[in-house]
């Protein structure tokens, strides 16, 4: 199982956490379930701060009531491949289902830049693509990937 912190440790070498959203939807935060949880969000975040000597814009809050996001905002990324999409459409003709297909989800990543060319090689196999939307998802992640 990976730790809180290990996920924390993550997040706070690759996200910007120093950038200022132009709306509070757009925040980014950090939600503890215990003090625990939040003793460790708080140092490493101030760790960070330390280190890049900047302002770290993230929230550190409660965890409370989740909510997921409405389906429009769900895969962004794999959105603007309305072929790819469209085929992970079909194959997931449910919202829920598509939210909730790892398939879809590494998709998107990858499409995002998350994961490089080699793993998605080892990967692909199992996203249930048609020959047409494995080649471009491979070409697109070599081309722009890592």
């Amino acid at each position: 199982m990976t730790s809180f912190g290990k996920i924390l440790e993550v997040y706070w070498s690759t996200h910007n956490h120093c950038a200022v959203p132009s709306k509070r939807q757009y925040m980014s935060a950090i939600f503890y379930a215990d003090e625990a949880q939040k003793k460790t969000a708080v140092e490493l975040g101030e760790r960070t701060q330390a280190a890049r000597m900047q302002r770290v814009t993230t929230y550190i809050l409660p965890l409370g009531e989740f909510h997921l996001a409405e389906f429009y905002h769900q895969k962004h990324v794999l959105r603007q491949r309305s072929d790819l999409f469209g085929e992970l459409r079909s194959l997931y003709p449910k919202d829920k289902d598509l939210i909730n297909s790892t398939a879809a989800t590494r998709i998107n990543g990858f499409l995002g830049g998350y994961g490089t060319y080699a793993q998605l090689e080892q990967e692909i196999d199992g996203f249930g693509l048609s020959d047409k939307g494995r080649a471009t998802l491979l070409t697109l992640v070599k081309r722009f990937g890592k």
